[in-house]
Formats: structure tokens, sequence, C-alpha cells
């Protein structure tokens, strides 16, 4: 970092050199070993450019075909703007580059740019218009705070002072749902990505603040691109077959829903056996339909903090199961959801525990089957490490046989890649 706190007439001197190289066509350079230097044009069409000086050292992110890294500073014509320094509430002002290469199946400035519109619309990364270099792009954002909910999920399953209270679950779960609605719904977008790993906690005063990112397979909700993106074990059915036509706001709620899910501490196994399923089937390795993952919403609640009221099981059940409804044209949506957690918070009017609507299937009657309250939870609900091997990117079938066809159990699959498997159809 000392190597950027130039002063004025040599943040001149080293712009003024840069300029040249950019002239000649180069758009990004390699002055310090430690660092590498992105030129991007101003934002808003102003004239001039900006030089990024991308700390290779600070990898925060790496997926199949992408990487994250810190900003240390932004080089303007007259000075070297330091990132890292202290701003508001006392934490630090910084960007980050998200470099990604795309396959050939691709367009690199169609993708990057459908990516900046989208992160743009959401309004709080930021994002520069991105760089695009043959089939790579670099796109600066702003460093948003808080944890990723990944974590947090992680400490609740494994650590018992870390464990969340049912207030504490109640209000993210709100939370949760009114950032799918605010930062995606009503920007007229698709995520099409939500999972623990794009999601920012911040607590503030105790409250949580989300910040949902990672918009690269986000769409614009009025301009269909013919394609189905995702996570497996949180995309829903219609992306998972290809069924792009299907896909709308509702296809977010689906996602969400299997957050949600753990948030009220379903088993880890189930999110993991649920995962590989629809991996296997879009490989060709099973030719059913995975079993629904809300078909094991008795596995909630194990281990929770005090005993939760009956009631309050049945209306969270009830609630999360019609927002995993197959059927995109039935399945609750983003307001319907908010307002029936809602009824569970103290202040409302409502008698505490009111049960949502109960849709007719056994596995979401007021019998459900409930675990004891300590019951045991095992399984491995970690992240893979940054520095692991990039999992295999995947390309899920659209057409699949689903009659009379043997079904591959979990145990006969190829070993679990590191990381969530990620398709682009």
């Amino acid at each position: 970092m000392s190597k950027l706190n130039l002063s004025p007439r040599r943040a001149a001197k080293l712009y003024a050199k840069l300029e040249k190289e950019r002239e000649k066509g180069k758009t990004t350079f390699k002055p310090y070993k430690k660092h590498e230097v992105v030129c991007r044009e101003r934002k808003d069409g102003k004239p001039g450019f900006r030089y990024e000086f991308v700390n290779g050292l600070s990898r925060l992110v790496t997926n199949a075909n992408n990487a994250v890294y810190r900003i240390d500073g932004t080089l303007t014509p007259d000075r070297m703007k330091v990132r890292g320094v202290i701003g508001k509430r006392g934490l630090p002002k910084q960007r980050l580059m998200k470099y990604e290469i795309y396959p050939v199946s691709r367009s690199p400035a169609d993708a990057a740019n459908k990516e900046y519109r989208c992160a743009s619309k959401a309004g709080l990364l930021h994002v520069k218009k991105p760089v695009i270099i043959g089939n790579k792009s670099y796109l600066t954002m702003q460093e948003l705070p808080g944890r990723e909910l990944a974590a947090i999920l992680k400490e609740d399953q494994s650590l018992s002072d870390k464990r969340l209270s049912i207030p504490a679950r109640l209000e993210l779960t709100i939370a949760l749902l009114e950032a799918l609605r605010d930062q995606v719904t009503r920007q007229g977008l698709l995520h099409r990505d939500i999972k623990p790993e794009n999601i920012l906690v911040d607590f503030i005063d105790g409250k949580p603040q989300i910040y949902l990112v990672d918009y690269g397979f986000s769409v614009e909700a009025d301009q269909n691109d013919k394609k189905s993106a995702g996570s497996y074990g949180y995309a829903a059915n219609e992306l998972v077959q290809g069924l792009w036509s299907l896909q709308s706001p509702k296809t977010d709620i689906f996602a969400m829903a299997c957050v949600l899910v753990q948030i009220w501490r379903i088993s880890p196994d189930v999110i993991l056996d649920y995962k590989y399923a629809q991996f296997a089937a879009s490989r060709g390795l099973r030719h059913d339909h995975p079993a629904p993952l809300r078909g094991s919403l008795e596995t909630m609640f194990g281990g929770i903090k005090h005993e939760l009221d009956k009631d309050w099981k049945r209306h969270i059940k009830a609630t999360l199961y019609n927002m995993m409804d197959p059927d995109p044209l039935v399945r609750t949506g983003v307001d319907e959801a908010i307002s029936l957690f809602r009824d569970l918070m103290p202040e409302h009017k409502a008698p505490l525990g009111s049960p949502a609507p109960i849709c007719s299937s056994a596995a979401c009657s007021s019998d459900m089957p409930v675990l004891p309250e300590e019951e045991s939870i095992s399984g491995d609900f970690g992240r893979h490490s940054f520095f692991a091997p990039p999992p295999v990117q995947i390309k899920a079938s659209p057409e699949m046989e689903v009659e009379d066809a043997p079904v591959v159990q979990t145990k006969d699959l190829p070993p679990k890649a590191h990381g969530d498997c990620c398709f682009l159809l």
C-alpha cells in the first residue's frame, strides 16, 4: 500500500505514463509486482479515464470462471485515491474488482453489460461500466459491509453459543424477503442465483441489513433471455428443467425459501442431498425428478433454543411449503410471504402463531411431524475453500426423460465438487 501513497506530482507523472500506454491500445498494466492495473472509462459519460490498482493478493472469492479482488487505489490525473480509508460508521471505503472469463458459448460484451445493468438497477453496489478484453471482463464495484449468510448459518449449526434466537430468526427471515422485494423484484429484475453465499448480512443496532450480491446470472424481468441459470439446491423447477418461459419473480421466491428453511434449521444433510440430486438429474445420472425439498420440512426446528409454539411451527412450515410450490403460477409471492411472516411478530394484531393457509398435502397438514427440541443435526455445512480447485461448469439438459427410469442414489454419485455447482442453459 505504501507505494500508492503518491504525491500529486508523482501521481500526475504515473498517470501520464499509463495514458501513453493506453493510447497504444493497452488497457491492463503491471507496474508493481503486487498490483495489476485496469483502465476504465469514467462514469456517466464523463471524459477521461481512471486506473484501478487491483491487489492480486487479496482474492476474496473464487468460482468456476470468476474471482473477486480488492482495489487498493484509484489513479486520477492529479492524485492517487488510496482505498480502505475509514468512512461513515467507522468502516473502510473499499472497492472490489470482479474478474471473469467467459466460455465460447457466451458473448463477453453481452454478459458483462447485462450484469452491469442489473447490478446498477439494484442500486447498492455502485458498479462502474465494465472493461472487456477478449473473453474477459473487469467489473468495478463497491464492497458492501456485513458477513456472508453462509458463514452465519454455519455458526448457527456448529456453535451452540452462536445459535440465533427465535426473534433473530424471524427478523432475519422478514429482512431477507424485504431485500428480495426491494432490491430485485421492485427493480424489475430476476436474480436467478439467490443463495447464502450471495447474501451479505450487516447488523445495525441489532437489526439485520441485507445486501443481495452477484448479478452475473440476473436478467431484466421484461426481457427474457431464453436461458435458465442458477445454483443446484436453490434453483426452481423451471430453471433446472430449462423451462425459461416460466421464469418470473416467483423463481427467486423459490430460491429464497430454500435459504429460509436453513434459517429455521432444516437438516443440512437434506440440503446437500437435494443439491446433488438436482446435479445428478441434470447430468443424466438419474432420470427422475428429485424429491421436492418441501417434502422434508419435518426436519426443521431441530436444536433451536427454546420451544417453538405448535402453531408457529405449522405457520412457518405452511408458508415455506407454499413458497416452494413446483408450479410457479400458484407459488406464494414475495409480498404475501412477507405478510405471513409478519403475522408472527409480537406487535402484530393477529394472535401469535396464527396459521397460514394450509394446502391439502399431508406434508403440510397440522399433524406434520416435528423433530424433538434438541434433535442433533450432523453433516458438513461449510463452504469450499477459496483456494480449492474450482468446480466444473455444468450445462444441464433442458430435456429430461422422467418415466420408468432407474433412480441413482446419492451414495452412487461421483465425488462431490467443492462449492456450489452453477449452470447456465
